[in-house]
């Protein structure tokens, strides 16, 4: 009756063992998904999405087997209604998820499971084979991994997701192909142990690569992205340096104008004294005009914003092109400072390069915070013929069009939109951004 009991008790505790560390599989694989995809603001999808990472993490795939393709059936379309981004952004992700999970379930069902199968517990041995490995792979990830969400550009994704399709062929291949089902009954003929056996010695060659290739997919994106980070960000250093040394040459000015401010008050003391009032006043004028009291202001309460449109205004005057700043924007914002700054400044870049074509240039800037919404306008004359969706006539449009794509990602990323169109013969960027 006691080893009865003891025998019950050992199994209930088996089971739950097998379980817990099933879960724990699929929390681990959930984690890591949800820092290279963005999932979608939902507690049912972000639920879903852990269900099928711990239903597939202990599904049993072997060589020769369909349960790959039912699951791939499932994984796809639940992952991709999940999340939210760039198509092709997340379906690299999913792809290379996918592979990296069913290999590792692949090789310990096939090998691992085979030589273990005579063990009581075998069913444990490969559920924790799994936790090893994927807590493996969490350890080093994590350490990789950025803060927030992972961002590339759709060009580096349309790369990256070309890539991510050669190990999944592989996968399905090397699994899949080798079921008996997918054969027609007139070729049972030809089955035998041999081809079974080229079956196993290929998938054991095959499976490995298939989880280095996956694993390495995860590793570069995480690479590139930081390149990108950096690249933007030494975009917004070079911005803020612009701005600082604006900022010197101004107080220099100011010095200077304090100086010779006797001089000049003088000077139109003695025109007015003289009767020469139209002298006086074209001479203030003059003094007005001057960089001291035009200087550079503040346009808004926001740092790198306001580093990014003084920056901007010196290029306008520089080119001779009128501009307007109408901008209101907090201290503190939800858009990141290196994302604000690929906004502005490509925006204003593309609007000088346009105006600057034409006899009377001007970019008119409109932004403000309102109703918990970012709202960007950027308007602009132009010469000649201009596509509403380009914000460029080089002639080497696909390197200049990376400008306004990327806007539209770092907006479409925040949940919100970015529109260009063509009216009354200025180009006008408009952009829309929930705080």
């Amino acid at each position: 009756m006691g080893t009865e009991i003891f025998g019950r008790t050992a199994g209930i505790l088996f089971v739950l063992g097998c379980t817990m560390m099933q879960l724990a599989n699929g929390f681990i694989f959930y984690r890591l998904f949800t820092r290279f995809a963005a999932v979608r603001d939902q507690w049912s999808r972000k639920l879903c999405l852990l269900l099928v990472f711990m239903l597939s993490n202990g599904m049993v795939i072997w060589v020769g087997d369909n349960n790959l393709i039912l699951t791939f059936l499932c994984y796809v379309p639940v992952c991709l209604g999940c999340t939210e981004g760039s198509r092709y952004g997340r379906l690299a992700v999913i792809f290379s998820f996918f592979c990296m999970e069913m290999s590792v379930c692949a090789l310990i069902d096939t090998y691992l499971g085979k030589a273990v199968r005579e063990l009581r517990y075998a069913n444990l041995v490969t559920v924790l084979a799994r936790t090893v490995v994927y807590g493996g792979v969490w350890l080093y990830l994590r350490k990789k991994l950025p803060e927030g969400k992972l961002e590339l550009s759709d060009g580096i994704w349309k790369i990256i997701f070309g890539l991510s399709v050669m190990p999944l062929c592989s996968l399905l291949a090397v699994v899949s192909l080798t079921y008996e089902g997918f054969y027609h009954e007139s070729f049972r003929s030809f089955e035998s142990p041999l081809s079974t056996s080229i079956s196993l010695n290929l998938g054991i060659v095959v499976l490995p690569f298939v989880f280095l290739t996956s694993f390495v997919l995860l590793a570069a994106m995480v690479l590139l992205a930081d390149y990108e980070r950096l690249e933007r960000a030494q975009q917004l250093a070079g911005m803020r340096e612009e701005y600082y040394e604006n900022m010197k040459r101004q107080e220099k000015q100011v010095r200077q104008l304090r100086h010779d401010m006797k001089n000049h008050l003088a000077a139109v003391q003695t025109l007015l004294a003289e009767g020469k009032e139209e002298q006086a006043s074209g001479y203030l004028e003059t003094l007005l005009q001057s960089a001291p009291f035009s200087g550079w202001g503040r346009f808004c309460a926001h740092e790198t914003a306001n580093a990014v449109l003084q920056a901007k205004a010196e290029l306008l005057r520089q080119l001779g092109v009128d501009y307007e700043f109408r901008v209101e924007m907090p201290e503190e914002i939800r858009i990141s400072d290196i994302d604000v700054c690929v906004l502005l400044g490509n925006a204003l870049d593309n609007a000088a390069e346009a105006a600057e074509e034409t006899a009377a240039g001007q970019v008119t800037v409109q932004c403000r915070c309102d109703k918990g919404m970012l709202m960007l306008q950027v308007s602009n004359n132009y010469a000649g013929e201009r596509e509403e969706d380009l914000c460029t006539t080089k002639a080497d449009k696909d390197r200049h069009g990376l400008g306004l794509a990327k806007m539209r990602e770092i907006a479409s990323g925040y949940g919100g939109y970015l529109n260009t169109d063509v009216r009354d013969g200025r180009f006008v960027l408009t952009a829309c951004i929930p705080l």
